[in-house]
């Protein structure tokens, strides 16, 4: 089916505004249209499949939370329910179990550190909403949020409420407007700042450096049919 994937989006390629896009996208496509068993698209794991779900992506930024909180009150974090999802509920347990017995060190990336350890020694469990008090409290507080968000008008005692999570919660918005307005406070700086000679300079040997290297992997594919990632991979004897 891939090739004929590949051959739809490609005709659609007008609709994306810039050039570059489209000819970085325009190759892409064809390339893979050509070379459809080098898309490695398969895995027969299903938490490998749910991984990118919101579902386990709000999860792994609830564990940050938590974790979070665990740092400044200095308490362990003991157990963590969590609302019933027949889906979901084998998966969360796996990221739960990933986060917890992750190597504590500090990895650097983009300019900040962070440890993928998370919430050592709490327990997860899975319960339906009529089975916990806290569960059913944290549903009324989200549909709370969510009316605040919106921008509705909430009764006094619901806004007391609210003004009391707000000021004693951790918010983490994922949407699209929460990811730029975190990007703006973090970078903003630097995203509007006009660009020296120098930097451009920067810029265009990586770029020319990234397009060599992606033209001599294409090529190498053409002599040994490996996608990059097997390439090292050791031989099995």
């Amino acid at each position: 089916m891939l090739p004929g994937i590949c051959a739809r989006l490609h005709g659609n390629l007008l609709e994306v505004p810039d050039y570059k896009s489209r000819e970085v996208l325009g190759e892409g496509l064809e390339w893979a249209r050509r070379h459809p068993k080098a898309i490695q698209i398969h895995t027969d794991r299903k938490l490998s499949r749910q991984a990118h779900f919101p579902n386990l992506v709000a999860f792994a930024n609830l564990l940050d939370g938590l974790d979070h909180f665990s740092k400044r009150y200095k308490k362990r974090v003991a157990r963590i329910t969590h609302d019933q999802q027949a889906e979901f509920a084998k998966s969360l347990a796996a990221f739960h179990e990933l986060y917890t017995t992750a190597a504590p060190d500090q990895i650097r990336w983009a300019g900040e550190t962070f440890s993928l350890q998370k919430v050592v020694g709490s327990e997860f469990e899975v319960k339906a909403d009529e089975q916990s008090a806290g569960i059913q409290v944290t549903d009324v507080v989200l549909w709370l949020y969510s009316q605040f968000r919106k921008q509705r008008e909430l009764p006094a005692k619901c806004t007391a409420i609210i003004k009391y999570v707000m000021g004693r919660g951790w918010e983490s918005d994922f949407s699209f407007s929460g990811v730029d307005r975190l990007m703006q406070e973090r970078f903003g700086a630097i995203f509007n700042a006009p660009i020296t000679p120098e930097q451009e300079a920067q810029a265009r040997e990586l770029l020319a450096r990234a397009e060599q290297n992606r033209l001599e992997s294409m090529a190498e594919y053409e002599r040994d049919h490996l996608p990059p990632f097997m390439r090292d991979a050791p031989a099995v004897s």
